[in-house]
């Protein structure tokens, strides 16, 4: 089991919620609420009858609104799927390290609508 708090880009979220495979955590200040969401379930299995196993992450990041800003919502999640007994991380570290190499470019170029 993961911590009753994570620090997520410098804020520190609490355990709010756990059970039925999944967490969730949250901060609230008086501008933003961060909440974090960590699940997991059983995917479809394969063709072939295999186990598949689903792990997801979510952050949202509601910024409130004010007398001259609407309300925002960002949010972004991390999927991974494998068979059951594929214990590597490989591909989601592979993922993730090529989103955030170069200071974040790829990130950058894809949210400027790159492909």
């Amino acid at each position: 089991m993961l911590a009753n708090t994570l620090t997520v880009g410098g804020v520190t979220l609490t355990r709010i919620k756990e059970g039925d495979y999944s967490s969730e955590y949250r901060k609230v200040t008086a501008t933003e609420e961060y909440r974090l969401i960590i699940r997991h379930s059983n995917a479809k299995p394969t063709p072939e009858g295999l186990a598949r196993d689903r792990h997801n992450i979510e952050l949202v990041i509601t910024t409130f609104p004010t007398a001259t800003a609407p309300q925002e919502v960002s949010k972004a999640y991390w999927v991974a799927e494998q068979n059951a007994n594929n214990t590597s991380i490989w591909t989601s570290q592979s993922l993730l390290g090529f989103m955030t190499a170069s200071d974040n470019a790829i990130l950058t170029a894809v949210h400027g609508w790159d492909s």
